[in-house]
């Protein structure tokens, strides 16, 4: 190769390298890129038309600022600009709050700062709560409010994990509301100063895992049911005196033995015992009676049925209050309405004045009813 052809080589191959860097010639003429540091951790914690929404800034102290980005439940972009200011963060995290509509976001995040080139953004997604979740939810059940004589008893059913408190509002007797709160925890409630038939209603505050407050959920209006009367139990109950009673259908014990078709006190055949005939029934302590349903024997012998109570066991006591009286049968079934007699007594007399047959007559059973 002859020096002209050298020279020529060298001038094509610088010719061809002309123009190679245009292409990257702007980034070059920029330099490097210094990103601030980017936002770390980020979370988010639902509310009702807004949402909390928090991220740890590092150490880098050319950051000054930050800037949410996110699209509206239109789809249109949105942005809002937020200082930072390490004096107010909380180990190191900052958390900002924004009104949306409901819905579901998500949320881009960067650093900014007058020394640096915005971060790199930092994605989180997040839902706000309004009137469509609300619509869902429900106050915490009731299974059964049951009143008594001296309490009102509500039964609540097992409260759902979200379910924070609730807060029962009902009159008291003695006039003004009261408000208590009641754990999730909590199955029964027993109130004793409740208003007979007077009103009541409850709120429910309740709060997903992921909320940073509850939404109270009201009920509706209610009225405490009227006082329950309940069957009392004779287990323990006894015979305190009787008249007379023949051995035929098994004794005087039999009124209050619980059977109602086996069983039955007979007056005395044997020595033609006259009228009335009577027994009184100890019931261990004073009851309120608010009804009395006697079962006779079938053959129909017994006529009239008087109760009187008392607190004296003497049948001769002049202490004996008459509370119930008739001859009114239905299926060899008498019952009592007793329920305007407000005092409480131990005994309680069985008086039978007269007969459909002679001087004869048969009882199965003394059901007593009450408040406890």
């Amino acid at each position: 190769m002859n020096k002209c052809n050298i020279y020529l080589f060298f001038c094509i191959l610088l010719s061809s390298c002309t123009g190679m860097n245009d292409n990257i010639e702007e980034y070059l003429e920029r330099g490097e890129i210094n990103y601030l540091g980017r936002p770390d951790l980020a979370y988010t914690q639902t509310g009702n038309g807004r949402i909390n929404i928090g991220w740890f800034v590092n150490d880098d102290p050319r950051i000054d600022g930050s800037t949410i980005t996110w699209n509206n439940q239109d789809n249109e972009p949105q942005s809002a600009p937020f200082p930072v200011d390490r004096s107010a963060l909380v180990d190191g995290y900052m958390s900002v709050m924004l009104s949306l509509d409901e819905g579901t976001y998500v949320f881009r995040i960067v650093h900014t700062g007058e020394k640096g080139y915005p971060s790199i953004a930092t994605e989180v997604s997040g839902s706000v709560s309004g009137p469509n979740y609300i619509s869902t939810l429900s106050p915490r059940r009731i299974n059964a409010v049951t009143s008594y004589n001296d309490r009102v008893e509500i039964d609540w059913a097992v409260a759902d994990a979200n379910v924070m408190k609730v807060l029962l509002t009902y009159e008291t007797a003695s006039g003004p509301e009261k408000t208590i709160e009641i754990e999730p925890s909590e199955q029964k409630t027993i109130l004793t100063d409740y208003k007979p038939q007077g009103k009541y209603s409850w709120i429910t505050n309740i709060q997903e895992a992921n909320a940073f407050e509850g939404v109270s959920i009201p009920s509706d209006s209610k009225t405490f049911p009227d006082v329950k009367a309940v069957e009392f139990d004779k287990s323990a109950w006894n015979i305190a005196s009787f008249s007379d009673a023949s051995g035929e259908g098994g004794g005087v014990e039999k009124i209050i033995d619980g059977n109602t078709t086996d069983g039955y006190w007979h007056s005395n055949y044997d020595n033609g015992a006259p009228l009335p005939h009577w027994a009184i029934i100890d019931m261990q302590s004073p009851r309120n009676i608010t009804k009395i349903d006697t079962y006779r024997r079938n053959n129909g012998d017994t006529k009239t049925v008087q109760y009187f109570i008392s607190d004296d066991p003497d049948p001769d006591s002049p202490f004996w209050v008459l509370i119930a009286e008739g001859d009114d049968w239905t299926d060899h079934v008498q019952t009592h309405d007793v329920s305007d007699v407000t005092t409480s007594k131990r005994y309680l007399k069985i008086n039978l004045p007269d007969s459909n047959r002679e001087v004869h007559t048969a009882v199965m059973e003394v059901n007593v009813f009450g408040f406890e």
